[in-house]
């Protein structure tokens, strides 16, 4: 197949922002029948905006908790290679002796 410029066309990136907290709820608000059919249960709208809420809450901690694990893992092996100790790069999952 002849790659042209019309065929990368199809797939250029396309950047796509998040969604607002009211955003998501709309969102979910229109899938709500779908999701009702498909899983043959009731959602109240109450429901949505408490677990779009909480997703995102909890993706808010995540981010921050990610950008703490990178610092930790840099504290760590700073500690380790001062102690002349090797490096240790997934000290969590370390063998324990029997």
């Amino acid at each position: 197949m002849r790659k042209t410029a019309r065929w990368f066309a199809g797939f250029q990136k396309i950047d796509v922002k998040e969604p607002t907290i009211p955003d998501a709820i709309e969102i979910l608000k229109g899938l709500k029948p779908y999701f009702e059919d498909y899983h043959k249960l009731k959602y109240t709208n109450e429901a949505i905006k408490a677990a779009v809420e909480t997703v995102g809450a909890l993706h808010s901690r995540s981010q921050a908790a990610g950008q703490g694990d990178r610092r930790h893992r840099r504290i760590w092996r700073r500690a380790n290679a001062a102690a002349g100790e090797p490096a240790q790069e997934n000290h969590r999952f370390e063998k324990r002796s029997k």
